[in-house]
Parts: structure tokens; sequence; C-alpha cells
């Protein structure tokens, strides 16, 4: 009994984590992305770490957070999302976080495992992609019975 449940729950599980992951980068940029906060503060922040072009990067990372969220929660162009996140994150562990102890580098670093996790597995059998992927291998196999 116990066995059954651990092994059927594995896709409810990935989908928890993708939508507790895309509400977290929903929550970190929403309020920049809706002036509740100045983008200036990233800005500044990302010149304090000398990042080129700080202000084109701060918009960049923002929206790229934001847009990648949304795609997580849905589970849609999942790959392509998670591969965004993995080098935002990646620039963000490097820029900022190397040297940081692990008390306050922990989301970073979390967040960039999970973006690796999502690139090499995909969204898991609760997802757009997987809905998109049965539709089309159905349509396929339609036209092919059809000749």
């Amino acid at each position: 009994m116990k066995k059954i449940i651990l092994d059927t729950g594995g896709p409810y599980i990935i989908l928890l984590l993708r939508i507790i992951t895309g509400w977290r980068l929903l929550a970190g940029t929403w309020p920049y992305l809706i002036a509740e906060k100045p983008v200036q503060e990233v800005v500044d922040f990302f010149q304090s770490l000398t990042i080129p072009l700080p202000t084109i990067s701060a918009y960049v990372s923002l929206y790229a957070q934001c847009a990648c969220g949304i795609l997580l929660i849905v589970g849609w162009l999942t790959r392509s999302a998670a591969f965004i996140l993995a080098i935002n994150f990646s620039v963000a562990l490097l820029a900022a976080h190397l040297h940081d102890p692990i008390e306050t580098s922990f989301q970073a670093w979390a967040l960039w495992v999970i973006s690796l996790y999502f690139l090499f597995h995909g969204a898991g059998n609760l997802s757009m992609d997987k809905l998109i992927d049965w539709f089309s291998f159905k349509w396929f196999e339609i036209k092919i019975d059809e000749l």
C-alpha cells in the first residue's frame, strides 16, 4: 500500500515544485514590474556587482524571471524556461553569491538546481508540455492511419 502511494505521487510533487518555484519567481519580480518597488534598486545592485549594462540586465533578469515563472506554473515550454533561468541564476551565483555563506545564498542555489532539474527532466506528466505532446502524437497517429 505504501509503495503504491509513493510510486504514484511523483507527478503531483513535480507539479507542486513547478507551482511553488513559479510562484516564488513571480513574487520576487512582480513588485518591480508593477512599479510597487523601483527597478532602480536592482540596477544599483547590478552596478555594485559591476555587471555590464546594469539597466538592461536588470530589466532582462526581471522579465525573464517573471515570464519563466508563469511558464513553469502552467508547464509550457518548461525546458526553454528552465534554460533561461539556469543562465540567470548561474550569473547570479557567480556575480553575487559565490563567496556568500549558504545561509544567504541558499535561495539562489536552490533556484539554480531546480532550473537544472526542469531543464534535464522537463515539466512532468501534469503539464501543458505533456498535453501538447499527447495531442501531437494522437494527431500524427490519426494522419498515418488515414494513409
